[in-house]
């Protein structure tokens, strides 16, 4: 009997004491710009704002685009692109991943982002925001510019 009541307690104190998840961060803005060769899908990024002065995100490193697949059309005049990117820290703090939904029209490229993964200080990374594309001075160079909201999950 003793056995009973001693379980009943121990079950009423776990089923009734709170559990409370991790907290996650504060989202902070970050800006990304990266000049990317198209010939390669390589090049490089420098990022800035709070998220990187909090160090969520290291400062600069290369960017590699790892899939890209054309996924539609919009009324015969835009190019709506899956593309997935690396970016990889020169510090060698890690990398971190990205998958974009990109809207290429007469009238400029413009995504959506979002962090899909990462490793070392990046693995709990999370953020999402917006990414216009500009061309560069030389042909097949393209400057992307990210902005948006990164915090550790």
């Amino acid at each position: 009997m003793k056995r009973i009541k001693s379980f009943t307690i121990a079950v009423i104190l776990a089923l009734t004491i709170p559990v409370f998840p991790a907290a996650a961060s504060t989202p902070l803005e970050v800006t990304i710009v990266s000049e990317m060769w198209l010939s390669s899908g390589t090049g490089t990024f420098e990022a800035s704002g709070p998220a990187v002065d909090a160090g969520f995100v290291c400062p600069a490193g290369t960017v590699t685009d790892s899939n890209i697949k054309p996924v539609g059309w919009q009324s015969d005049q835009v190019l709506i692109l899956f593309v997935h990117k690396q970016f990889v820290c020169n510090d060698g703090s890690g990398s971190f991943e990205m998958d974009l939904n990109v809207r290429v029209a007469s009238t400029g490229t413009t995504a959506r982002w979002i962090v899909v993964g990462g490793d070392g200080s990046y693995v709990n990374l999370s953020g999402n925001g917006g990414l216009t594309a500009a061309w560069g001075d030389v042909p097949d160079l393209l400057i992307d510019t990210y902005s948006g909201k990164m915090h550790v999950k």
